[in-house]
């Protein structure tokens, strides 16, 4: 082989060796886009490490953030009584895109998380208990030791959907400000492989009877009637919106806004009369509405909470 050819050869092998190590350090178990996270809730990378491309990896990764446990209030059982292991036992699931997670809890007390896109899947096992009518997981080390590393859920049970939530704001599936939006926007329950699922949430692989049951901090966040706004400019040059906490707004609530630029919006903080709003999508990179833009939000969940 002569040397021009010996030099365009190991060129194009270093070009393919940059672009795979390009790949793996950017790869990520779900490859659906996520909601932007405010600064003071992002926190470290998981236990693990960083993605590698291939299948059937084993990891160290915990389901839900840990460090929020706060924001996770106690379940309310549709019995009334204290959260039981048959009350949630069995396996969630959420799709988006091209990539989907799922998270198993068995009868002795054991349980995998398993995420997956077309470049990349894997696994990580734990083990859980029941604390103060929440569910406390534990990781396992890939020698299958607990680790220390802990993060807590809760289940929520919806027109027979059982689904487990954790912390919101975080790039893991989603929490509870997620369950309320997709509430509000009639987005669930869906059905299981539904691709539009936003928000992605937990959710069971077998249906219940038709019970409702939700804690009374994820119910207040269920709006009982639609919200009209309009998008304004405050005083402190921030994108605002004209509804505040007197109407029932909240930090980390999905808008929807007309107009030209980006639709959907995602509460940042909240006034009393007008709330500071950005793109809710990572992949909404446009301008913001115009000033005037009417912004709503629905309020698809309220029959079901109307006499409750």
């Amino acid at each position: 082989m002569r040397l021009p050819e010996v030099v365009a050869v190991s060129l194009a092998v270093a070009s393919v060796g940059v672009a795979l190590v390009i790949a793996s350090r950017t790869s990520v178990p779900n490859a659906a886009p996520i909601p932007p996270t405010p600064s003071a809730l992002v926190e470290s990378e998981p236990a693990g490490g960083q993605c590698q491309l291939g299948h059937g990896q084993k990891w160290e990764r915990l389901p839900f953030r840990s460090g929020a446990n706060d924001t996770v209030p106690d379940a309310k059982t549709p019995h009334g009584g204290p959260l039981a292991m048959a009350d949630f036992l069995g396996t969630y699931s959420h799709s988006a895109g091209m990539g989907g997670s799922s998270l198993v809890f068995r009868a002795n007390g054991t349980c995998t998380t398993s995420s997956g896109a077309c470049l990349a899947s894997g696994s990580s096992e734990g083990v859980f208990r029941i604390v103060d009518d929440r569910i406390e997981i534990e990781c396992l080390s890939l020698a299958g030791r607990r680790n220390g590393n802990r993060c807590l859920c809760t289940p929520v049970w919806w027109k027979g959907c059982v689904y487990i939530l954790g912390p919101s704001g975080d790039w893991m599936p989603g929490g509870f400000d997620e369950f309320c939006n997709a509430i509000n926007w009639g987005e669930e329950p869906r059905d299981l492989y539904d691709r539009r699922n936003l928000e992605h949430l937990y959710m069971s692989e077998i249906r219940r009877d038709g019970t409702t049951s939700v804690p009374a901090a994820v119910a207040q966040h269920i709006l009982r009637a639609p919200l009209r706004g309009r998008r304004i400019v405050g005083d402190d040059g921030l994108p605002r919106v004209d509804l505040g906490s007197v109407n029932g707004v909240w930090v980390g609530q999905r808008l929807l806004a007309g107009g030209h630029g980006v639709n959907w919006l995602r509460v940042l903080s909240v006034d009393k009369e007008s709330c500071v709003v950005a793109p809710c999508f990572s992949w909404d990179s446009g301008p913001l509405p115009e000033v005037g833009a009417e912004v709503t939000c629905e309020a698809r969940g309220a029959d079901e909470l109307r006499d409750r």
